[in-house]
């Protein structure tokens, strides 16, 4: 699904189609925010998670 997905980043698709696994991941942490724009989890930075 990521190499056929939006995503410009191969590695970020894999990441969010992994993350959309139901009951697996509440969130995804990325310091690229701007590359998960049509995610459909909440997208964190670090500095949110970390405090």
């Amino acid at each position: 699904m990521a190499v056929t997905s939006k995503f410009k980043d191969f590695e970020d698709g894999t990441q969010y189609f992994c993350a959309l696994q139901p009951g697996k991941i509440d969130a995804t942490i990325a310091r690229n925010r701007k590359d998960f724009k049509a995610s459909q989890i909440p997208v964190l930075g670090p500095e949110e998670v970390i405090g």
